[in-house]
C-alpha cells in the first residue's frame, strides 16, 4: 500500500488535477448557477363577498436563482415550483399589499429572490346585495306530440353583488334554455344572466354562490286520438263515367296533441287526388296535410287512396216506335197490334243522350212466328251503344191476310 502511494507521485498528482478539472466541467461548466425569470400566477386569498377588488394582476414575474439545467426540468410544466400569493383579509380600502412568495419544491440551490412588483395597489369598492327568483326562458319547442309539464330551477333564489349604479338596473335573473327536440326528463347546468327592465344584459354582477344553476325539464306526452282520414278529389271524370268512392288505406291515423285540440279535431284531409280521365279502380300515393299547433302524428304521413269511377246510368222513355216485320210470306200482309210501341231504356248516360225513336228498330221474324199468336218483338240499338237495354215488356199480336186480288198461297199438294 505504502509503495502504492510512494511510487510515481507526479504521476498521480497530474492525474488528480485532471479529475478535478473533469468535474469542474461537469458540474459548473455544463450545468452552472443562472438567475431566471419567470411569469407565474398571482394567487388570491381572503376575498371578501360583498368587495370588489381592482388592480389585482392575474400574473406577476417572479426572478429565481438555481442549477441551469435544475432550472429547465422545474419550470418546464405547470404547477411551477414558486408561489406568489396576497391575502385580502382585512382589506376594506384602497392598500398597498406586499407579495408573499413561497418555495414549493426542496431542490440544493434553487432559491427566489423576489416578485416584480414587490408590491400591488389594490382597490376596493363596497358592492350593494340583493337576492332574486330565478325565472327561465325556453327556446325552441319539445319533440312534436310532446308538452314540457314543469320546469325546475335549483337553486331558485340566488344573491347577486354588485356597485351601485349597476344593481339600481337590475329588474330580473334568467337561465335560458333550448328544449328543442326534448322528449323525457332533461337536466341542464345554465350560467345566470341578469337583465334590465329593457332586456339588455347587464355586465359586471357577481353570482353567489357562483357557478351554474341546475335546471330539470320534464317533458311529457299529449293524450292521443284516433281520427279518420278525409280523402280529396279534383278533376273531371271522363263523360258518362261518375265518381263513386274514394278510400284511404290505412281509413284511420293516430294524433297527439293538447286535450282542447284534440276535441276540434274530427278528421285529418289528404293532400288531393286527380281523378281526370279515369275509369274503373285505381290506387294513389297522397300525403296527410300537416297538422297545427300542437299536434303530432303518429306513423307513415303517406298512405294509399283507392279510387272507384263508374259509368254514370240513367233511363227514359220513347214511344211512337214502329214495329216492323220481316220475311212476310209472298202475297200475305202482315200487322202487328200494337203496331207502335212505348219502350222504357236504361243504359250509360252518354249512350241514351240523343236517343230517339227514329234510331230504334223493333222487328218480329215471321218465319218464327205463327199467326195469331204474341210474340215480343227483338228491339235493336245502334251498334256503338251496348250497353243500352228495354227495361218494360211488350208484346204484339200478328195477323195474316191475303192481299186484296191475290188468291192466298196454296198449301204443298194443293191441285
Amino acid at each position: 500500500m505504502r509503495e502504492f502511494f510512494t511510487l510515481n507521485p507526479g504521476l498521480k498528482l497530474l492525474s488528480l488535477v485532471f479529475a478535478l478539472i473533469a468535474w469542474y466541467y461537469v458540474i459548473i461548466a455544463v450545468n452552472p448557477a443562472v438567475f431566471r425569470v419567470y411569469r407565474i400566477n398571482l394567487d388570491v386569498y381572503d376575498r371578501q363577498g360583498n368587495l370588489e377588488y381592482t388592480g389585482i394582476p392575474q400574473k406577476i414575474e417572479m426572478e429565481v436563482a438555481g442549477r441551469r439545467l435544475d432550472l429547465i426540468q422545474l419550470f418546464r410544466t405547470s404547477p411551477y415550483p414558486v408561489q406568489a400569493y396576497i391575502s385580502l383579509e382585512g382589506i376594506t380600502r384602497e392598500t398597498q399589499i406586499q407579495i408573499r412568495t413561497k418555495k414549493l419544491v426542496n431542490v440544493e440551490d434553487f432559491s427566489i429572490i423576489g416578485p416584480r412588483p414587490s408590491t400591488v395597489r389594490i382597490g376596493v369598492t363596497r358592492l350593494d346585495e340583493r337576492r332574486f327568483q330565478v325565472t327561465h326562458t325556453l327556446l325552441g319547442s319539445p319533440e312534436r306530440g310532446y308538452r314540457i309539464e314543469k320546469v325546475r330551477i335549483e337553486p331558485d333564489r340566488v344573491r347577486v353583488l354588485g356597485v351601485r349604479n349597476v344593481m339600481e338596473k337590475l329588474k330580473s335573473a334568467q337561465v335560458t334554455v333550448d328544449i328543442s327536440g326534448v322528449t323525457t326528463e332533461r337536466v341542464f347546468n345554465l350560467p345566470v344572466q341578469f337583465f334590465d327592465d329593457h332586456g339588455e344584459a347587464l355586465q359586471g354582477l357577481r353570482q353567489v354562490p357562483e357557478g351554474m344553476v341546475k335546471v330539470i325539464i320534464e317533458a311529457r306526452k299529449w293524450p292521443e286520438k284516433t281520427i279518420p282520414l278525409k280523402a280529396t278529389i279534383i278533376g273531371r271524370e271522363p263523360d258518362g263515367y261518375q265518381f263513386v268512392e274514394a278510400n284511404a288505406k290505412p281509413s284511420t291515423i293516430i294524433i297527439r296533441g293538447p286535450a282542447a285540440e284534440l276535441a276540434a279535431m274530427d278528421s285529418l284531409s289528404l293532400e288531393p287526388v286527380d281523378v281526370t280521365g279515369v275509369t274503373g279502380e285505381k290506387s294513389f300515393a297522397a300525403r296527410i296535410e300537416p297538422v297545427r299547433g300542437n299536434l303530432a302524428i303518429l306513423g307513415d304521413t303517406r298512405v294509399a287512396v283507392n279510387v272507384v269511377i263508374k259509368p254514370r246510368y240513367g233511363s227514359l222513355e220513347l214511344s211512337d216506335i214502329e214495329v216492323k216485320m220481316t220475311n212476310i210470306p209472298p202475297g200475305m200482309e202482315a200487322e202487328a197490334v200494337p203496331s207502335r210501341l212505348n219502350l222504357k231504356i236504361s243504359g250509360r248516360e252518354n249512350e241514351l243522350r240523343g236517343l230517339d225513336a227514329g234510331v230504334i228498330l223493333a222487328r218480329v221474324d215471321l218465319r218464327r212466328v205463327l199467326p195469331g199468336t204474341e210474340v215480343e218483338p227483338e228491339i235493336v240499338f245502334p251498334r256503338d251503344r251496348k250497353s243500352l237495354k228495354v227495361d218494360n215488356t211488350v208484346r204484339v199480336r200478328i195477323t195474316l191476310k191475303a192481299r186484296t186480288g191475290e188468291a192466298p198461297p196454296r198449301e204443298p199438294g194443293q191441285n
